[in-house]
């Protein structure tokens, strides 16, 4: 029985791993097709994916988030945005129930909150939501880092569509800054490679 037993062992950790291998890749399969602009083939590996998490994690859960967020931005790509917001809201229910969530989950999930409301005209939340992913980005890695530039870049965005230039310009010009400093560094470091700092 003591050899059964590390058997069933092995299994379940083969099954575990697998399981996690499967959620990788069905991630990693919407994220190229949310990058590639291609919002409704994202969507099924971003399904799959949150099916998966919850067999393995169950619902409620902080490792959930990531295929909310991937439903979320590929239905706010389809402009799906009642959709959108509903995934959103899913991931940020997870965020609140689990209060060791990190400071970069928390700012992907504010930030995705920003691009929804600037989306639907709704400037002000906008600001409020994407300042809020500006915090905790930089909680996480810092203000100057490429990681926050991101809601730098998405403010601007808000303030130039309300038409305010001189936010929207001092904003751009934070971003130009940070992504300079950041090649620049990179450039001395033949070594490394800037998909070694892209998620």
């Amino acid at each position: 029985t003591l050899g059964s037993e590390d058997e069933r062992q092995r299994r379940n950790l083969t099954v575990q791993m697998s399981q996690h291998a499967l959620i990788d890749l069905c991630k990693n399969e919407a994220q190229k097709h949310l990058v590639m602009g291609q919002y409704e083939l994202a969507i099924p590996g971003a399904l799959q994916s949150l099916r998966f998490s919850m067999e393995v994690y169950g619902s409620g859960r902080i490792e959930l988030v990531p295929g909310y967020l991937l439903l979320a931005e590929a239905n706010l790509g389809l402009k799906r945005y009642q959709v959108a917001e509903e995934f959103l809201l899913y991931a940020n229910w997870s965020v609140l129930k689990n209060p060791d969530c990190s400071n970069e989950l928390k700012s992907q999930v504010y930030r995705n909150f920003g691009k929804l409301y600037a989306s639907q005209g709704r400037f002000q939340e906008a600001l409020k939501q994407l300042a809020m992913d500006v915090y905790y980005s930089s909680l996480e890695s810092g203000p100057e880092h490429i990681d926050t530039a991101g809601g730098y870049f998405y403010m601007a965005d808000v303030f130039a569509t309300m038409n305010v230039v001189e936010n929207a310009l001092a904003l751009y010009d934070k971003v130009v800054d940070i992504w300079y400093r950041f090649l620049i560094n990179l450039r001395h470091r033949p070594d490394e490679s800037i998909s070694d700092y892209l998620s």
